[in-house]
C-alpha cells in the first residue's frame, strides 16, 4: 500500500522536500542566533558598526524566525503530499518570491557574496522544480484514479 507521503511523486519527492527543510532551518537558526554577524559569516561586507546595529539585527532576527517556522511547515506538508499539496505549493511559492526579492536587491546593490548568491539560485530553481514535479505526479495520480 502506498503511504500518504508517497501518494504524490513517490518517496523521491517527499525526500527532496524534506531535504530542502535544511535551508530554512539553518537560515533561521543562524539569523536568530547571530543576526548581522551571520550575514558577515556568509560573506557580506558589513561595516563593524552594522554588526551591532539594533534595527538591522531586529529585522534579521525577525526574518530568521519566519525562516525557522518554514522548516516544520514544509516537513508537515511533506508527510501527506496529496492532502497538503496546496500548503506545499504556497510555501514554495513564497520561497520563490523571496528569491525574486533577493534578485532585485542583487540588481540594485550588487552581489551579496557567494553564499547569498547561491541562496538566490536555490530560491529561484528549487521551488519551480518542486511545483513541476508535484504537478506531474498529481496528474499521474488523477489519471490512475479515473
Amino acid at each position: 500500500m502506498v503511504g500518504r507521503a508517497e501518494a504524490i511523486g513517490g518517496r523521491g519527492l517527499s525526500a527532496a522536500v524534506r531535504a530542502f527543510c535544511i535551508v530554512p532551518l539553518a537560515t533561521g537558526i543562524g539569523d536568530i542566533a547571530q543576526g548581522a554577524k551571520f550575514l558577515a559569516t556568509a560573506g557580506a561586507a558589513l561595516p563593524s558598526a552594522a554588526l551591532s546595529d539594533p534595527t538591522l539585527n531586529s529585522q534579521l532576527m525577525f526574518a530568521g524566525a519566519i525562516w525557522l517556522g518554514y522548516a516544520p511547515l514544509i516537513w508537515y506538508a511533506s508527510r501527506d503530499l496529496r492532502e497538503r499539496l496546496l500548503l506545499l505549493r504556497l510555501l514554495f511559492g513564497f520561497v520563490f518570491l523571496s528569491g525574486l526579492a533577493r534578485t532585485l536587491a542583487y540588481l540594485r546593490y550588487g552581489s551579496p557574496g557567494f553564499v547569498l548568491t547561491a541562496a538566490i539560485a536555490i530560491e529561484l530553481v528549487v521551488p519551480p522544480v518542486i511545483m513541476f514535479w508535484t504537478a506531474i505526479a498529481d496528474a499521474r495520480l488523477r489519471n490512475r484514479s479515473a
